[in-house]
């Protein structure tokens, strides 16, 4: 059977063309080669060298090898490199699973910023609704999650950052008398048809607020969207108003946000959006990725002035 150590000293004879050169910078003895490249000629059946007394010549199948075993060592050195990468974690790849690409303006930069520091690092991105993302990053089917924080995020052995701090809101028409409000209530909203998401694709705090409001008034007109954006446009079309946490849908001229207080309050910080990753496979590329995620974050509120309601506290 061919081995790695046959191609070596065949390469190397082949580089010097002489057996006690080729052992000397192989560190070993003349015989040692000699034995070395009649095995690999018995195990192909080919002659690979011409010797004579005066010089040692490569055959022309000992060209072609020359070429094909060089190949292959090169191909298995960077095989050998790579599993080293991979077992540094600076190689292979980051599974990254988001709700929705609204939520995560500074998701873009971070991958080409982060693609450029890891250029050997694939990242592959999955957009799901938020309990299937928990199920597949407590599945370790995803190494990194970006998701509202909330109570079923509690994974254990996992580290979080916070991205966006998170507001609980209504969409309301921009010429309505609710737009002028600095923050709306239950009561304030009464007269209205509620759009709400559908439970399957429901965070939990937003299906919590769901309940709350249709156990209080059972009868009340309700219209359902598959998702934030798809609420926002119902609104803007005259359907009713909708809640949502302020981060899950973009700023736009045809609809208001505004706070939206209940009592007693959500917990806050269930609101906000965070970045999970598991300390176990990857845990230093997603880190990596989150700490980069959080700083253009950053940057970008800062330039647009602060993140939305930020001088309002509405809990």
């Amino acid at each position: 059977m061919l081995t790695f150590r046959q191609m070596e000293y065949f390469l190397k004879l082949c580089e010097t063309l002489n057996f006690a050169r080729a052992a000397e910078e192989l560190y070993t003895t003349q015989p040692s080669v000699t034995r070395q490249i009649q095995a690999l000629e018995r195990e192909l059946e080919v002659p690979l060298f011409q010797r004579t007394s005066r010089k040692v010549e490569l055959t022309p199948t000992g060209s072609y090898l020359q070429k094909e075993f060089r190949r292959l060592l090169d191909q298995m050195n960077e095989a050998i490199q790579t599993a080293r990468k991979m077992e540094l974690q600076l190689a292979g790849e980051l599974r990254i699973g988001v709700c929705d690409l609204w939520e995560l303006p500074f998701l873009p930069e971070a991958m080409r910023q982060f693609r450029t520091r890891h250029p050997d690092v694939f990242l592959q991105l999955k957009v799901d609704c938020f309990r299937s993302l928990i199920q597949k990053f407590q599945s370790e089917d995803l190494d990194l999650i970006f998701c509202m924080r909330s109570p079923a995020a509690a994974v254990s052995g996992a580290e979080r950052r916070r991205m966006r701090r998170g507001r609980l809101c209504c969409i309301v028409p921009k010429g309505s008398p609710l737009a002028r409000c600095e923050r709306l209530t239950p009561e304030d909203v009464a007269a209205y048809p509620w759009i709400f998401r559908e439970s399957r694709h429901s965070t939990p705090p937003i299906a919590h607020l769901q309940l709350r409001l249709k156990t209080r008034w059972p009868d009340h007109p309700i219209l359902y969207s598959p998702s934030p954006a798809q609420s926002a446009l119902m609104v803007q079309a005259g359907f009713g108003i909708c809640f949502v946490v302020d981060y899950s849908v973009p700023l736009n001229p045809g609809y208001q946000l505004v706070p939206f207080f209940l009592s007693p309050p959500e917990p806050q910080e269930n609101l906000d959006l965070i970045a999970l990753w598991r300390l176990r496979r990857n845990f230093l590329l997603s880190r990596e990725f989150a700490a980069l995620s959080e700083q253009i974050q950053t940057g970008l509120e800062r330039s647009a002035g602060g993140p939305e309601f930020s001088k309002m506290d509405i809990f």
